[in-house]
């Protein structure tokens, strides 16, 4: 453990030089005769008591929001309040998890804002590493206490690095892997870095996607009430949406939202309008009460409160754009987003666009309203209503190539 300050000095100096917003704390040693009695009382093992002979605790957070938005935690409890998590659980922020502490699990870092905490799990005269997901999976990490810090420190406890520390313990998050752990490492910390976590060749060489870079475009001389683009959403809500489907995302879609999570326009002049909200990752997925969910759990029938009739046909859309004119909504199956578009009837009608695609036709018109009926089947060129949406478009945007927009 005596690499620890050193480690941390380090960090600290990153930060500095990369211009993050961070804060790294050291808690006071507490007396030695004062450790003796805790680690007697808690039974702490070596390496945890060599940990505390070196920090009271630790309590590491920063976010960088320069391109994307990421974060990074590292929390491991003081000893007095590692005592309450292991004597009095239940009038603690870990009550949760009880029934883990009673069988000897010993929190070790925290997160319980986000729900992700790693145990040490007393094996006979040893030890494992345990990583609790909000869903209350373990998954065992196959590394040291020391080791552990190391990674931890080193990546200032960048959210969800403990998937990378081996093949093993990646094999059972390579479904939940589009959280671009090593582009976020190599840009926002260093690349050396990643000397230290294994090498998924797939997900490592994975660039960005160009999505969502372009201006969201509004008609010249048109009357906007609502403009509002959210900042792009986090390493955090990406994983917490995976967990929530069980499933991957695909990467176009991820990408989006860390450069916007959530987009709300409206204009309108005296024929045509836009009037639309693109909801963020943490409504699509978590609902409206996201915030006071565990674990994420929402789709298209549950958001509108339809009747329980509509379950069955609806229940398997996620809600992605509300508007009066019909709701866009996806299905997601190995990786691959379907787009549809759902009006009072309850019908929903494919939408033949890539999800890239969509994001792209709908920043260059505008979203004027209707315009997403252009790419279903049920709309042809004969249609009044399909002339009237490509009138619109042109009479608002003179300078959009038709024949390209109007392409798959």
């Amino acid at each position: 453990m005596e690499n620890i300050l050193l480690e941390i000095k380090e960090l600290s100096d990153l930060m500095l030089k990369k211009d993050h917003s961070h804060t790294v704390k050291l808690s006071p040693l507490v007396t030695s005769s004062k450790l003796k009695k805790l680690a007697a009382e808690l039974k702490l093992n070596d390496s945890l008591l060599s940990f505390y002979t070196t920090a009271n605790g630790l309590f590491i957070s920063w976010f960088s929001d320069v391109d994307i938005l990421c974060f990074g935690k590292l929390n491991i409890p003081k000893l007095e309040t590692l005592r309450d998590y292991l004597t009095k659980v239940e009038k603690t922020d870990l009550k949760e998890y009880s029934a883990y502490i009673q069988k000897g699990y010993i929190p070790f870092d925290v997160d319980i804002i986000n729900k992700f905490v790693t145990f040490i799990k007393p094996i006979k005269e040893n030890y494992e590493i345990i990583r609790m997901s909000p869903d209350f999976n373990e998954v065992t990490l196959n590394c040291t206490l020391e080791s552990y810090l190391n990674l931890g420190i080193k990546t200032g406890g960048l959210y969800h690095w403990q998937n990378y520390i081996s093949e093993e313990v990646f094999s059972h998050f390579i479904k939940y892997n589009n959280d671009f752990f090593y582009y976020l490492v190599n840009t926002k910390l260093k690349p050396e870095i990643l000397e230290s976590f294994f090498s998924d060749s797939g997900t490592k060489t994975k660039s960005f996607p160009s999505i969502g870079g372009a201006k969201f475009k509004i008609p010249e001389n048109h009357k906007i009430t609502v403009y509002k683009e959210n900042l792009g959403c986090s390493n955090i809500e990406i994983r917490r949406a995976e967990i929530a489907i069980k499933d991957k995302l695909n990467s176009n879609f991820v990408f989006y939202h860390y450069r916007r999570n959530g987009l709300e326009i409206s204009w309108k002049s005296e024929t045509y309008f836009a009037n639309f909200q693109m909801l963020p990752i943490e409504t699509i997925f978590g609902g409206v009460l996201h915030a006071q969910e565990r674990i994420w759990d929402n789709n298209y029938f549950k958001f509108i409160n339809a009747d329980k009739s509509f379950e069955k046909k609806l229940s398997k859309f996620y809600p992605l754009i509300i508007e009066e004119a019909g709701d866009t909504v996806f299905s997601i199956e190995n990786e691959k987003i379907s787009l549809y578009i759902i009006s009072s009837s309850f019908e929903p009608q494919k939408i033949n666009l890539s999800f890239e695609t969509f994001i792209e036709k709908l920043y260059s018109c505008g979203g004027i309203s209707g315009w997403q009926n252009l790419f279903i089947d049920e709309y042809t060129e004969k249609n009044p209503l399909y002339k009237d949406i490509l009138k619109g478009i042109e009479h608002c945007f003179p300078t959009l190539n038709l024949i390209d927009f109007l392409k798959n």
